[in-house]
């Protein structure tokens, strides 16, 4: 689309081009016209004391250069077009606007200016004539306006619209015929030039072309036009056929353009030397071949450079994940830049990689023994209706109660249970243990997403607790279960990501989550239709777009799953926010178990999370966790982002991480420390050498509920073997107490040795011994078990631990945060690959 124109001790201790959407022309043509009354500015036609006579003089064709880069030009619109916005005589000028013969009418209802399709940023934009600048400023939808008065003519003066300027020139200033002034700001926008004249009848827009000397319009000769008329309306044909909903006559549907003919010319890209996936060997590598049919040089870059690296065009797999190699040619003089190309390898380990098909949920409450209670979501991905089969096992012992198959999901269709669906399928009497556990069985019939949801009676919120041994999703192209409108105390929002180095296009299709019937397909509005910008996001209350798609839900149908438009490895992905409005709680409801399909492992470069809260936001604060895991110190650096533009408004890097360590930092630390203005929210992106992991917590200040907010364009992951920010009694005393849950998946009755660590430095304090846990069973603890059976003294190490699980044992572990004042249970075992 075109327009011209926390509680104190926590919170304290953590200081460390889019594609053409189906719119119609006409939409497209009404928006734009509202862009023109929006950011149009006047050309305000300063006196200087000269006019020119053009009734009796004529125009004199005097300019003798084309101000554009022409050979990228591939369209312009005529003189006292319908294209862009109104800009006419009477819009610029008023009362002091040209009232011509013979008629004495001054004109209106048309573009009196040209607008050249620019295709992107590397358009260069010249001085038309010699003159000095009399007039600039910046304009909203990018670049800045300039106008320049000729020297040989200072009645005239020529407007040129959204230059990105390549020096800082000041009113005053005198440019060259020909100098190069800057670029055209990009693809969001055209670019356009407006030439105006001071006449003894007033002020009066002419065409640019009339302007033009012979040898000038060569040029365009020499693309395809025949004469200066064939890119002018005449003003007795507009005047007869008005535009811009003058008068009442509705805009035509297209714009009035004319095609040029040859011009710069396009090219492609081609690749050879990769396959679709490869294998982790010690040293193995790929040699890339990508050529462009122009001959022109291909830029060649690792999106996950942690998964593979590139040296030159040779790709070396470094671990298991999703690596996308991206390739682009940016074009020249002569050439249009080639369409970028992405191009996804899925890197496996050595040996046998196995797909996750029988996750298995630890940590689910019993039905009605304590104010939490378990919800299983089951989200069917495959193309026909499809069933889960699950055991249901007792914790404490082991032994399995219960073994229930769900109804038939519809093809895309969502359910959610209550955990007491599956205890109701026990064929004997049983006592509720403390928790329960789940596995998913071989006899499930589709493939998709399950997630734990917790609901707290009591406090009236809604939490996500999906860590599970099997892998989590990663990028995630769907929503399994997204609240509609009918749910006034739980409101979600849908958050549509763009962590890629271009815009692009990022729009979603809800489907009726009991039904699985799609519900129609909507993008996030943006200025001026232009595709979301790199390291943005929209955050789009899911009501707005019931709005959007006319769906009102009905209360057998009052849930919806959400699917991306787009490639969910490494590119834009969705993101759900909910809100229990009567808890004053906030979860992030993306974590859910792969079911019957493969752990997506990605590891980008930047590194990018969204709702990013600001240390000034009244209603949330973020606090940032990093985690090394490698085996040499380095720092990692953080870079807060406008979430509408993508622009970087504050960058921080912390000092060195010790291998073993964390390091955690409000985002108000990075505020002060950077003197940023805050802002309510931000996106923000992480670079860092080192291996390890991250976590985004956010809270509403001392006493709120922590929310794990580790949604990211890298896997959200569970290690199995590791935790990190293990809570001490000091912050357990303060109301946030940790709970870990050690599962065995194994079939042998087994003990686990965990290590711990001082989260501080990395120091191994000692390693604990759990008591010996029952196969399929559990054992949980917190961090009173740890200190008193290491015999350490509270607070000696600090607030947080890092716990290790050590190998010769069958299972994962999970931790658990009881918020005590807000009343509800978050799980943190979630982070993100960094």
């Amino acid at each position: 689309m075109i327009c011209a124109c926390s509680n104190t001790a926590i919170f304290e201790s953590m200081s460390q081009p889019r594609p053409a959407r189906p719119t119609s022309s006409l939409v497209a043509a009404v928006v734009i016209f509202v862009c023109g009354l929006l950011f149009g500015a006047p050309v305000q036609a300063q006196s200087n004391g000269h006019t020119y006579d053009i009734d009796t003089l004529g125009i004199p064709r005097f300019v003798n250069t084309v101000y554009i880069d022409l050979a990228k030009i591939t369209q312009l619109s005529r003189f006292r077009s319908n294209a862009g916005h109104e800009y006419s005589d009477s819009s610029q000028f008023g009362l002091g606007a040209y009232r011509g013969p013979p008629d004495n009418r001054f004109e209106a209802c048309s573009s009196m200016k040209h607008y050249f399709i620019a295709p992107d940023a590397t358009v260069k934009i010249y001085a038309p004539v010699s003159g000095k600048i009399i007039r600039m400023f910046d304009e909203p939808i990018g670049g800045t306006q300039i106008q320049i008065e000729p020297d040989e003519y200072p009645a005239f003066a020529f407007t040129i619209f959204h230059v990105a300027l390549n020096q800082a020139y000041a009113v005053g200033d005198h440019v060259d015929a020909g100098q190069l002034i800057g670029n055209h700001t990009g693809s969001q926008t055209w670019s356009d030039i407006a030439v105006f004249v001071r006449t003894p009848r007033g002020n009066h827009l002419i065409s640019y072309f009339e302007t033009l000397t012979d040898e000038a319009f060569e040029a365009f000769r020499a693309r395809g036009i025949q004469s200066r008329e064939q890119l002018i309306y005449s003003r007795e044909y507009r005047l007869a056929n008005p535009v811009f909903f003058c008068l009442g006559r509705p805009t035509p549907q297209e714009p009035e353009l004319v095609s040029l003919t040859g011009g710069a010319v396009n090219q492609t890209i081609t690749v050879a030397g990769l396959a679709p996936s490869a294998i982790v060997n010690e040293g193995s590598s790929a040699t890339i071949v990508a050529t462009a049919s122009s001959g022109l040089p291909v830029t060649i870059t690792s999106r996950q450079p942690k998964v593979c690296s590139l040296a030159g065009t040779t790709v070396t797999w470094r671990r298991p994940g999703h690596c996308v190699i991206s390739m682009t040619q940016a074009g020249d003089a002569g050439t249009f830049a080639a369409a970028p190309i992405e191009y996804t390898i899925t890197v496996l380990p050595a040996g046998i990689f196995e797909s996750v098909r029988r996750p298995r949920l630890g940590g689910i409450h019993p039905s009605f023994i304590d104010t939490t209670e378990s919800y299983l979501i089951f989200h069917n991905e495959s193309p026909v209706a499809g069933t889960v089969t699950v055991s249901l096992f007792n914790g404490d012992t082991g032994a399995t109660v219960a073994r229930w198959t769900s109804p038939a999901l519809p093809a895309r269709g969502s359910r959610q249970f209550q955990i007491n669906d599956l205890e109701n399928a026990a064929t004997a009497p049983f006592v509720k243990p403390r928790v329960w556990g789940v596995r998913i069985e071989p006899e499930s019939t589709m493939s998709g997403y399950m997630q734990h949801i917790l609901f707290d009676r009591a406090s009236v919120a809604i939490t996500n607790a999906s860590s599970c041994s099997g892998g989590l999703t990663a990028n995630p192209a769907v929503l399994p279960y997204v609240y509609s409108s009918a749910f006034e105390d739980f409101p979600s929002t849908v958050l549509f990501n763009n962590p890629t180095v271009l815009a692009v296009s990022n729009g979603a299709s809800p489907s009726a989550a009991d039904t699985g019937v799609a519900l129609g397909t909507f993008y996030p509005p943006t200025a001026n239709n232009a595709s979301p910008a790199s390291m943005s996001s929209a955050s789009i209350p899911f009501s707005t777009v019931q709005t959007r798609l006319n769906y009102a839900a009905a209360p057998e149908n009052s849930r919806v799953s959400v699917r991306g438009n787009f490639a969910p490895l490494g590119g834009a992905y969705l993101q759900h926010v909910l809100e229990s409005r009567r808890g004053g709680v906030l979860s992030d409801m993306n974590t859910a178990c792969a079911i019957n399909g493969y752990a997506q492992n990605t590891i980008p470069s930047p590194l990018y999370t969204a709702s990013v809260y600001s240390g000034g936001n009244v209603g949330a604060q973020s606090v940032l966790r990093f985690y090394n895991a490698g085996t040499a110190p380095g720092p990692v650096t953080v870079a807060l982002r406008d979430p509408s533009t993508g622009s970087v408004l504050a960058q921080w890097t912390s000092p060195p991480v010790a291998p073993g360590a964390q390091v955690q930092v409000p985002v108000a630390t990075i505020e002060a420390e950077t003197n940023a203005v805050p802002q309510s929210i931000y996106t923000a992106t992480i670079t860092s050498e080192i291996d390890g992991f991250f976590q985004h917590l956010v809270g509403r200040g001392p006493g709120s509920a922590l929310a794990n907010f580790s949604t990211c364009n890298a896997a959200t992951t569970v290690d199995g073997a590791t935790l990190i920010g293990v809570h001490a009694t000091a912050l357990a005393a303060s109301g946030y107490g940790s709970t870990v849950i050690v599962n065995n998946t194994g079939a042998q009755d087994s003990a686990a040795m965990i290590d711990v660590f001082d989260a501080r430095d990395g120091t191994l304090l000692a390693t604990l011994t759990t008591d010996l846990i029952a196969a399929n069973a559990q054992f949980a603890f917190d961090s009173g078990f740890i200190e008193s059976r290491l015999s350490m003294l509270a607070g000696s190490a600090g607030d947080y631990y890092v716990l290790k699980l050590r190998s010769g044992f069958t299972g994962y572990l999970q931790h658990f945060v009881a918020n005590r004042d807000a009343g509800v249970i978050t799980d943190l075992t979630p982070m993100c690959r960094m």
